[in-house]
């Protein structure tokens, strides 16, 4: 069964949310994992005091191999 979200008010596409890190505008991506993996790396993550987004931005720069990389789109002005 399928849940049901309640949606507010957003942003158009690429904009940062209010109260955002300013750092830039990037594209929202979805991918699958297991219920498990996904507890347990957020309890990790809340543990060293991170958020699991950006443990997992830092696992792709570390898998590219190109750490000048940039985790963030630059904004545009």
């Amino acid at each position: 069964m399928r849940e049901t979200l309640t949606m507010t008010t957003r942003k158009p596409k690429g904009e940062p949310m209010a109260g955002g890190s300013g750092i830039g505008v990037s594209r929202n991506r979805v991918f699958r994992c297991s219920d498990e993996l996904w507890d347990a790396a957020k309890a990790k993550a809340d543990q060293n005091g991170e958020k699991v987004a950006d443990v997992i931005r830092e696992a792709l720069v570390m898998y590219v191999g190109d750490p000048s990389m940039p985790v963030m789109a630059e904004r545009k002005s």
